[in-house]
């Protein structure tokens, strides 16, 4: 890589299939944990990885240490016959310099196209000449020893993936109410909430379809939140809202389940931020005898005092 850019510092490089178990950047195989660990001083001139077959979007947001890298995913050149069975969408000029622009920036950059990484021939442990395939659960009962050869099985990337990660599995799409059903949507990175566009002709749509208010997106676990969020509505003549009291409870309900926040816990959520008016509104849920409850709240400001007569 050093080559490479000292010969054209406007060169991309992006570690490819980067779960896969030999010779890749987080394989069982590689011996490393952390992209500096392999990269060393070179770790800042990376700003994309490809995420292979074996895995999908909500896999690699289970590690927060992939948050500020562009994650795009391709099919192999080496099998026309499979092309396209994964993409990376891009909004760009059919330029160089806009590529350039989705893949170390951001810029354009839309998401990718996901075969189910099931089908991906490293997702789970085995051993492919011993016909032997199993999940990280199963491969552990078998202490990783496979149980027809009695050799080590080949751990795959769902295992792998168990291994480095630091958050919980299942932040997924979910109507939750706790007074107003509203659709939460997790996203990986405040760079993904920050250039979200609401399609309002489609979210009106689903409101009506599911019977929601509208949808709450969010980016759970910053350093300095418990989320931060947007709050889209068209349904009810809401474009975005700066403070959402009703779908913030229900998001702190949602990430109590998963283990996000414990009960007494105090929680901030910012919301507002896209709009230029920024909010902070607080949470607190208890799980008691007399079930679960959630208070929501927040801090005011004295704007007016004034005496009616």
């Amino acid at each position: 890589m050093a080559i490479t850019l000292e010969a054209c510092p406007d060169a991309i490089y992006v570690p490819a299939h980067i779960w896969t178990p030999h010779f890749s950047l987080f394989g069982a195989f590689s011996g490393f944990d952390t992209i500096e660990e392999c990269y060393e001083e070179l770790t800042p001139q990376i700003h994309a990885l490809e995420t292979g077959l074996s895995s999908d979007p909500a896999m690699n947001w289970r590690l927060s240490a992939l948050d500020s890298f562009q994650l795009i995913s391709n099919s192999d050149a080496h099998s026309p016959a499979k092309l396209g069975r994964e993409a990376s969408l891009f909004d760009i000029p059919m330029s160089y310099a806009g590529l350039y622009g989705a893949i170390q920036r951001g810029e354009g950059l839309r998401g990718t196209i996901e075969f189910f990484p099931e089908e991906g021939k490293y997702h789970f442990d085995g051993h492919r000449k011993c016909h032997i395939c199993m999940s990280p659960l199963e491969a552990e009962s078998h202490g990783g020893i496979c149980p027809v050869c009695k050799k080590k099985m080949t751990m795959g990337v769902s295992h792998r993936i168990d291994q480095l990660a630091d958050r919980p599995e299942g932040l997924e799409a979910q109507a939750v109410s706790t007074g107003l059903l509203d659709i939460l949507l997790p996203v990986r990175d405040l760079a993904a909430l920050e250039r979200a566009e609401q399609n309002e002709g489609e979210v009106t749509r689903l409101s009506e379809r599911y019977g929601v208010v509208g949808v709450h997106m969010f980016c759970p676990s910053t350093p300095d939140a418990a989320a931060h969020c947007r709050n889209f509505a068209p349904l009810y003549a809401i474009p975005e809202e700066a403070a959402t009291g009703t779908s913030n409870g229900a998001l702190t309900y949602y990430l109590y389940s998963r283990g996000l926040t414990a009960a007494g816990a105090e929680n901030r959520f910012v919301q507002g931020e896209k709009m230029g008016k920024p909010s902070e509104i607080l949470s607190r849920l208890t799980d008691g005898g007399d079930g679960v409850k959630v208070q929501v709240g927040g801090r005011a400001v004295l704007a007016l005092r004034c005496e009616l007569l």
